[in-house]
């Protein structure tokens, strides 16, 4: 009976790899009625299939439903699946990491760091009220002060990520960091009426709600800069393509006494022409090169379906001594990870009917 025994680690390395394999397909499964986007009548189907291929080939087992969302989900559903797996719900608080929490929704996430001095949050969900039942209710439930709220960054000009964020300022007196570029596409919201973006399925871009959250200009980032506070270090670097302003961050992170490296890529989030495609690219290719000199092993973002994150945190809260974090990849599957990104931005465009 002894050959045929699972130890507490291998069966959670099982039932992470089990969850990952089959999330997608039964994503899928339930969405095969659902209508889809076609590919453009100039695609590129030669393009489609090797950059198809490639990326399912990078990706491999362990990170097949990454390269399911953004090569399949995300582009060929992207009104319909992929948008009612994003629905708003709630999700309990976790601690993640020694010093991480997530305090998000289903739609999208926020993310907490706990410093010496304070905490630091990472976006801020989609208006006031989500702020408050998850950031500040999250935080509550962990144990930890909304009013140590110090700094909050905003990863881009959308409102699912700033909409709480002149909330928490005006309740909490936490300062606001975004990039020049996206404080003053944010401010250019309050001003322009909804306009409307083909690439979304129609959808309104911004949503007149966004113009309303829009907060009052605070602390503006730069690329590069190292932000220390409390003892902890982001090192903040901005990858434009979703938006022009987008920050991304690289950060150490600690479970159970284990050092490890963080990165949260601001959004990877398909643009819609091949301008943007080749800035996003570029930008993909960068912070690859960035996570590779800086060690990167852990994969988090700022919706699940880009870390699997829903998933991952029911994994954690059975972990049990001596379990693997499962938001822990490794530093090469971190690196496959944005291989996958970088093949799924090459057959976006291809099935657009687009030229790199």
């Amino acid at each position: 009976m002894e050959r045929f025994a699972i130890t507490k680690n291998a069966a959670v390395q099982q039932l992470t790899k089990m969850l990952a394999i089959c999330a997608p397909a039964l994503v899928l499964c339930c969405g095969v009625a659902e209508a889809q986007y076609q590919p453009a009548s100039n695609a590129d189907q030669d393009a489609m299939y090797v950059h198809f291929t490639k990326a399912k080939q990078i990706a491999g087992l362990d990170l097949y439903p990454h390269f399911a969302h953004a090569c399949i989900v995300d582009q060929h559903y992207r009104t319909t699946i992929s948008r009612r797996i994003q629905s708003t719900g709630d999700i309990p608080p976790e601690k993640v990491f020694d010093n991480l929490y997530f305090v998000g929704q289903n739609a999208v996430s926020a993310w907490a760091i706990q410093t010496s001095e304070g905490i630091i949050l990472i976006d801020t969900l989609n208006n006031p009220d989500e702020a408050q039942k998850f950031i500040v209710g999250g935080l509550e439930k962990l144990g930890l002060k909304p009013a140590d709220i110090k700094y909050i960054f905003i990863t881009h000009a959308h409102g699912d990520h700033f909409g709480g964020a002149k909330y928490l300022h005006d309740t909490y007196g936490a300062h606001l960091v975004a990039s020049k570029i996206d404080w003053d596409a944010m401010g250019k919201q309050k001003a322009a009426p909804p306009r409307p973006r083909a690439s979304d399925g129609g959808g309104l871009q911004p949503p007149a709600e966004w113009a309303k959250l829009v907060p009052e200009r605070d602390i503006e980032v730069t690329d590069g800069q190292k932000f220390t506070f409390g003892g902890t270090t982001l090192n903040v670097h901005i990858t434009p393509g979703h938006t022009q302003g987008l920050i991304s961050f690289i950060f150490k992170v600690s479970d159970h006494g284990e050092p490890h490296v963080a990165a949260l890529f601001g959004s990877l989030g398909m643009p819609a022409n091949i301008d943007d495609k080749k800035i996003q690219m570029a930008s993909v290719s960068r912070f690859r090169k960035l996570a590779q000199a800086e060690g990167v092993d852990t994969l988090i973002a700022p919706h699940q379906t880009r870390d699997l994150a829903l998933q991952k945190l029911e994994i954690n809260r059975l972990r049990r001594a001596g379990d693997p974090n499962p938001f822990v990849i490794g530093k090469e599957g971190y690196l496959r990870y944005m291989d996958v990104q970088t093949e799924c931005i090459y057959y976006a465009a291809a099935r657009e009917g687009q030229r790199f």
